[in-house]
């Protein structure tokens, strides 16, 4: 979703949102990507104050909900989540 909204080929685990080119338009578009893939009830300010995809997720699992999902599957297995 990060690399969709930003127009670039990839994203690490530790790459921050809006330093790579994200500002609040695009952070809407993918707090509301990630909450209807997922069937999350995202909230900005979560984006905001997470603003990269491992801190994103890790939060959504503290809230006990499926946050480990928003990781892809063969990230997971590079970054041993």
């Amino acid at each position: 979703v990060y690399a969709e909204v930003l127009g670039v080929e990839r994203v690490g685990l530790d790459d921050d949102f809006f330093a790579l080119g994200g500002h609040s338009l695009k952070a809407v578009r993918a707090m509301h990507m990630i909450s209807e893939s997922e069937e999350l009830d995202l909230k900005l300010e979560e984006f905001f104050a997470r603003r990269t995809p491992r801190s994103l997720s890790l939060g959504i699992r503290t809230d006990n909900r499926i946050g480990n999902n928003l990781i892809h599957k063969d990230a997971k297995e590079i970054f041993e989540l």
